[in-house]
């Protein structure tokens, strides 16, 4: 299950490319998304197919998702398990607009009314749970979650590509933060030595449990 949470994650979050930083849906680099503005990019694509065989996540308007998970998670946000981190968001987030429902357009004006939901999804969280939680929505809401999310992470994300968990410590930042700037840039193989989908452990032998859980 780790493994195909991984994938799954590898195919949403920011990846660091040659010369430029962009995902799979086109968001900017972390350091960029950090210096600007939370604003949409409205986008036509479709979710990209995720690597590994992994199955796309459920969308909210499918109707595909637990009911009873749901109905569990309808009054505050959760971590774990991830389904119902999931659904907890959308219910929280929902409750906030006419009609109990977070609207998959709409634009800054709109959406702006989550900004405290994402922050504390990505504080309580973490990043990669925020990421897998923005999935279940289409673009451009899906665009604006993710930036956010990168957003809020701050000191995180003006950080460079291509640090070592080692430097990260040696930076003053622990387990938590180190799990996020790993999903952030696309959980790069230097940070995980024996290719096990955890990151630092070297550094932070309790590194796991800052990771999404199934």
């Amino acid at each position: 299950m780790r493994r195909a949470l991984i994938a799954v994650l590898a195919g949403l979050t920011v990846a660091a490319l040659t010369a430029c930083s962009v995902s799979v849906r086109g968001l900017p680099s972390p350091a960029e998304a950090a210096t600007t503005s939370s604003a949409p990019s409205p986008s036509s694509a479709a979710h990209a197919g995720l690597p590994g065989g992994a199955q796309r996540s459920c969308l909210v308007a499918d109707n595909c998702g637990d009911e009873d998970t749901a109905a569990a998670s309808l009054t505050h946000l959760v971590c774990a398990p991830l389904p119902s981190a999931l659904a907890s968001f959308d219910a929280v987030a929902g409750a906030r607009f006419p009609g109990g429902s977070l609207p998959t357009t709409g634009g800054d004006a709109v959406w702006s009314a989550v900004d405290d939901l994402v922050l504390q999804v990505v504080d309580r969280c973490g990043f990669g749970v925020m990421v897998l939680v923005a999935d279940q929505y289409p673009d451009p809401l899906y665009t604006w979650l993710v930036r956010t999310a990168a957003f809020d992470l701050g000191e995180i994300s003006a950080l460079p590509d291509g640090l070592r968990c080692a430097e990260l410590q040696t930076l003053g930042l622990g387990p938590k933060q180190a799990v996020d700037y790993w999903f952030l840039w696309g959980m790069p193989p230097l940070m995980d030595a024996d290719s096990n989908g955890i990151p630092c452990e070297t550094i932070w032998p309790d590194v796991a449990q800052y990771m999404p859980s199934n």
